[in-house]
């Protein structure tokens, strides 16, 4: 069992249904039901934020590993022509 105990994935529909419910429950104020839907929208907007910005941390993890075997690259040559100078 991790830390978190047992968990099972619902998916987007069973939640969206289930918040449905919620919100037609006769005994929830307006005022529960705005608060409510606004927290949602919340929560919507930092997942829809994170999907965009995924691309952007893959693009930049290439451009780093590229530059990391750029660096290796000439490194080793560099090494290759001081090694080349002594034995001249």
């Amino acid at each position: 069992m991790g830390r978190f105990g047992t968990y099972q994935s619902l998916g987007i529909k069973p939640l969206i249904e289930g918040f449905g419910l919620y919100m037609m429950q006769q005994n929830i104020s307006n005022r529960e039901r705005k608060l409510a839907a606004e927290h949602v929208g919340y929560q919507m907007k930092f997942l829809m934020d994170m999907t965009k910005e995924i691309e952007q941390a893959r693009s930049m993890s290439h451009i780093l590993c590229s530059h990391i075997a750029n660096v290796k690259y000439l490194i080793a040559k560099i090494q290759g022509q001081n090694q080349e100078a002594v034995s001249l």
